[in-house]
């Protein structure tokens, strides 16, 4: 017997409703031949079905709830990224050893830690324009991923050399927990200028926001950059978008 479960979620409303969503599916699995289906609350695999405007994405679980933080001890952020999250990020940006690796608005570090555990680098890099991210990176960091270097600064004016940086992952403001969408309309075009500059050719960018609009519009005035991926996600309940980036 396989134990299992469903967890729907809807980015979009529609017709029918979240639990009709989920019966479908779980009708669905039990309906196959191939093993012997049976539903459970606990010590399951979970499929998370999510419901998008256009499409139905359905996923399995690859963690237990454990693994959304992995260190419960950790001083934590308001909008601060799962370790999961942050994983998926980084796995995107292509890690390799010779990686000079920037997250230039760490908060708590959450981007700086995954890329640590993700293999070997040459440096890390991050900062945050908040003297309180900056304390709680380097409390959750403490002596690890070394070399690193985190400092407070101000992303859109960073004390990098040009063309230095080879992976950048960020998760950027999205304009309501931190900042606003009338704050990011000036924020994101000064950042993706600087990151033009420090950033040397073919490097690669990932990028997180929930302010798509603005972030379309930044790209689309910026020439030194071409978007080779996008992928609509929901982070903690928000619709967000990754970005894949290559500097030209």
């Amino acid at each position: 017997r396989v134990r299992y479960r469903v967890v729907a979620r809807m980015a979009n409303q529609a017709s029918y409703r979240r639990i009709d969503l989920q019966e479908a599916v779980e009708k669905g699995i039990r309906a196959r031949k191939d093993r012997n289906w049976e539903f459970a609350e606990e010590h399951a695999l979970e499929f998370w079905v999510t419901a998008l405007p256009t499409e139905i994405l359905l996923g399995l679980r690859l963690t237990d709830a454990k693994m959304r933080r992995h260190d419960e001890k950790r001083v934590q952020l308001p909008a601060a990224l799962r370790p999961a999250a942050a994983a998926a990020l980084v796995w995107l940006s292509r890690p390799r050893p010779t990686d000079v690796f920037l997250d230039p608005m760490c908060g708590s570090g959450t981007l700086l830690i995954e890329r640590g555990e993700a293999g070997r680098y040459k440096q890390l890099l991050g900062g945050d324009i908040s003297e309180q991210a900056v304390d709680a990176a380097q409390v959750n960091i403490g002596i690890r991923y070394q070399p690193i270097t985190i400092q407070q600064w101000d992303a859109t004016s960073l004390p990098i050399e040009a063309a230095t940086v080879t992976n950048v992952a960020v998760n950027l403001p999205f304009g309501q927990q931190i900042g606003s969408p009338e704050e990011n309309r000036s924020l994101y075009p000064s950042f993706m200028r600087e990151l033009a500059r420090v950033v040397r050719p073919a490097g690669r960018i990932v990028t997180l926001t929930g302010d798509t609009r603005n972030f379309e519009r930044t790209l689309e005035r910026n020439a030194a950059f071409q978007v080779l991926q996008r992928f609509d996600v929901m982070v903690l309940g928000r619709t967000a978008r990754v970005y894949a980036i290559e500097r030209k």
